[in-house]
C-alpha cells in the first residue's frame, strides 16, 4: 500500500517514541507500505528543527541519524508529478488548504494520507490513515 507521509507525523516521530516511531521503525522491517511525499515535506520540517530539538528526549545525534532513517524510508516526489491536482485538491481542504500538497499527490497517485491531523481526517477522511491504523496494516489487523 501506498502512503503519503505528512510533516505531523513526522514531527511526532521526532518528537516522542510512540505509535509512529513504531510505525516507521516495524515498517522497515515488514515493508507493508512504500512511503512517499512531496518535497515540502522536509522543507516543513527542517523550519521547526530547532523546536523539535528541544521538545525531543534524543541526543543531538539520536536525533540526526533518526532524521536521517525517516529521510531514507520517505521517496521524495517532485511538486511537478502532481501540480496539476493542487486546485482540486486545495477545493477539497477548504480552509486547511497548507495539506494540499500532500492531497494532491495521494490523488496523483491514488494513495492514502499518513496523518494524524484531525482536521484533514475530518476534511477527506477517505483519503487519510491514522499512525493507530497504519500500525494495525503492519501487524496484519
Amino acid at each position: 500500500m501506498l502512503l503519503v507521509v505528512d510533516s505531523n507525523v513526522i514531527i511526532s516521530c521526532l518528537i516522542r517514541d510512540g505509535t509512529v516511531r513504531h510505525v516507521f521503525l516495524l515498517n522497515a522491517l515488514f515493508q507493508r507500505f512504500e512511503l512517499i511525499a512531496p518535497e515540502f515535506l522536509w522543507i516543513e520540517v527542517e523550519k521547526h528543527k530547532e523546536e523539535l530539538m528541544e521538545e525531543t528526549d534524543l541526543t543531538g545525534n539520536e536525533f540526526d541519524e533518526l532524521s536521517d532513517f525517516l529521510r531514507e524510508e520517505i521517496d521524495i516526489i517532485p511538486a511537478t508529478e502532481f501540480i496539476e491536482l493542487l486546485p482540486k485538491a486545495k477545493k477539497a481542504l477548504g480552509s486547511h488548504f497548507k495539506d494540499a500538497q500532500y492531497l494532491a499527490l495521494a490523488m496523483k497517485y491514488e494513495a492514502k494520507i499518513l496523518s494524524g491531523d484531525k482536521k484533514l481526517k475530518e476534511r477527506v477522511p477517505d483519503w487519510v490513515v491514522t499512525p493507530r491504523q497504519a500500525m494495525d496494516g503492519i501487524r496484519g489487523r
